[in-house]
């Protein structure tokens, strides 16, 4: 273990993450915006006590409008989620969210490499998730859509490098070249870092999904004040999967601590999150 600070600290250097796309004014998308959901019209608006939030997010979160929960993935080989994380994602996501027809985590098809050093651009994400967006929502069946892919966002440079990126309250991308060429690099022994890995990519795919169901301010109303205003869409909870931490190399440091130390290093999100959450679910 006396290797691990110099492991941190080439993580540090080296990862950061992305999260919504046109994050900069912090307003985000339109309540009841299209989605591009195929096949079904999630209607304008849900009325969540007088706030009309975007009929994705309540369909996500509320049972009665939608019994079941897919998670479309359509992946590089190679770079598809392990069973293990896809377990714990929807472990994670049952305890918050009203779904009693379940959660599924679908991988669906495969997409052509582009190469490790190909720089994806943001219309390129956004033609390649309309593209291989596949699933059609049903009243029963609400749907997100994920993309594991490999290369990188063209937005690295300036020591970050983009982890992941949310965006239309439907799509998410996941660049996990960028955690594993990282983790694999890393000079320490392979039980760990594969833990890490792990759980650096549950950790990042669980703040990019955050972001799909409103939070922070992104859509979903706060029931209190915890939007750290200095860093966008984050909450100000540094133990909260939503914290701005999760989309820097920082994350590292903390899941490398938390391991190390004998703690859980799964994400988890706080009770103002959670108190958001079910405001529009328990409504």
């Amino acid at each position: 273990m006396d290797r691990l600070p110099a492991l941190i600290a080439v993580l540090a250097s080296l990862l950061g993450a992305g999260c919504f796309l046109d994050d900069d004014d912090g307003s985000g998308p339109t309540p009841g915006a299209d989605s591009g959901t195929p096949g079904f019209d999630a209607g304008p608006g849900f009325d969540a006590g007088g706030t009309t939030i975007p009929a994705e997010i309540a369909r996500y979160i509320r049972g009665d409008l939608a019994a079941r929960l897919v998670i479309e993935v359509d992946y590089v080989e190679g770079r598809e989620p392990d069973a293990p994380v896809n377990g714990d994602l929807t472990t994670l996501l049952a305890d918050i969210l009203d779904k009693p027809g379940g959660i599924d985590v679908v991988l669906d098809a495969t997409i052509a490499s582009r190469g490790a050093d190909h720089a994806w651009s943001e219309t390129e994400v956004r033609a390649l998730a309309a593209e291989t967006r596949t699933f059609a929502e049903t009243s029963e069946t609400a749907a997100m859509h994920a993309l594991f892919i490999d290369g990188h966002s063209d937005l690295d440079g300036d020591g970050r490098v983009i982890l992941g990126v949310a965006y239309d309250y439907v799509n998410h991308v996941i660049f996990r070249d960028t955690i594993e060429s990282a983790c694999a690099s890393a000079a320490i022994g392979p039980l760990f870092r594969d833990e890490l890995c792990a759980a650096a990519l549950l950790n990042v795919w669980t703040h990019e999904i955050g972001h799909i169901l409103g939070l922070v301010a992104r859509g979903l109303p706060m029931q209190e004040d915890h939007q750290d205003e200095a860093h966008g869409a984050h909450d100000d909870d540094p133990d909260c999967v939503m914290y701005y931490t999760a989309e820097t190399g920082q994350l590292l440091d903390t899941l490398a601590g938390r391991l190390t130390g004998g703690g859980s290093a799964a994400p988890t999100f706080d009770a103002a999150c959670l108190a958001d959450i079910a405001a529009v679910r328990d409504l």
